[in-house]
């Protein structure tokens, strides 16, 4: 999580329980029927377990990214 923090470069909140993304697409289904409320509701009692703060320096992170465009331009060549 840190990495995604430093590469994006953004603030990136890891929640407390591992099984948010099951109950988030439980939640979306039960919204569409009418059985949960509005997502506000959610957000406001949603709290993240650790939080990721962007810390790796400018120049890094522009240099691993270049270095990834260039691999993923590697790739798609041999295709």
């Amino acid at each position: 999580m840190q990495f995604i923090a430093d590469i994006l470069p953004a603030v990136v909140e890891r929640p407390a329980s591992v099984e948010t993304t099951a109950w988030g697409a439980a939640y979306v289904a039960g919204l569409t029927r009418g059985l949960y409320p509005e997502p506000e509701a959610l957000v406001a009692a949603w709290r993240p377990e650790r939080r990721f703060t962007p810390q790796m320096p400018a120049d890094e992170r522009e240099e691993r990214y270049a270095g990834w465009r260039r691999a993923v331009a590697g790739v798609l060549a041999t295709v």
